[in-house]
């Protein structure tokens, strides 16, 4: 089970880290710049789903950049 919260920029690391694991980074686009943008701007938001150890398994980007959603699959 997931729980799902905002994201703050603590989180930056680890829902970098997924997004790379996910190939939803490009060479052209910095996602650390977009994480931070959308956790600081008042019309996105980062969505978190985190287990029960605290560990971020999904997320979702919404508003100004709202075509990230990832979820990293268990094999």
């Amino acid at each position: 089970m997931l729980t799902i919260r905002t994201a703050c920029l603590e989180d930056e690391q680890a829902v970098v880290a997924l997004w790379r694991r996910c190939g939803l980074v490009v060479s052209y686009n910095d996602p650390v710049a977009d994480f931070q943008f959308a956790v600081r701007s008042e019309c996105s938001d980062v969505l978190i789903g985190v287990d029960a150890s605290g560990d971020i398994k999904s997320s979702l980007m919404v508003g100004h950049d709202g075509h990230r959603v990832d979820l990293l699959r268990r094999v």
